[in-house]
């Protein structure tokens, strides 16, 4: 049976590093094989994925896609892709999504954290500290990187 929220007790069998958001969005690192097969037990719909190809180990579009699951790539480069633009294009994705089981991944969950921390900070006005607190919630770990970076206005 498919509930319409996530299982933290069966989430727990997965093997990429993840965090709970919310009922509907599990943000983690990169699924394997067997984690896309729990998660689509759990019901999720939607696969987000924020890695360049390059950067993964495996097709995770093609194995998602053949379990009748929808995918979307927002390619988001490790250096240079931690900015405004892509904060809003990620935020547009999650928005269109938001009551819909998504599970969003990028290597660690690190990357995502790090675009909720810019879209915190320079879309919705609020503190730097604010802004890393939440983008920690989400999986950043680069904390005082990104907040430097906020403050002086590098990722705008």
């Amino acid at each position: 049976m498919i509930s319409n929220v996530f299982d933290i007790e069966s989430l727990s069998n997965l093997s990429c590093r993840y965090r709970v958001i919310s009922e509907y969005l599990v943000v983690g690192g990169e699924p394997s094989q067997k984690d896309v097969q729990i998660l689509k037990r759990q019901g999720t719909v939607f696969f987000i994925n924020c890695l360049p190809v390059r950067e993964q180990s495996w097709d995770v579009f093609t194995y998602v896609t053949q379990q009748d699951l929808n995918f979307e790539r927002l390619s988001i480069e490790r250096d240079n892709g931690i900015h405004l633009l892509n904060a809003l294009k990620l935020q547009s994705i999650l928005n269109a999504h938001a009551h819909e089981q998504v599970f969003l991944h990028c290597a660690t969950g690190n990357r995502i954290g790090a675009l909720i921390a810019v879209y915190q900070y320079y879309a919705l006005g609020r503190t730097a500290k604010h802004a890393i607190s939440v983008g920690e919630y989400w999986g950043l770990k680069d904390k005082e990187k990104i907040s430097n970076m906020l403050l002086e206005g590098k990722l705008k």
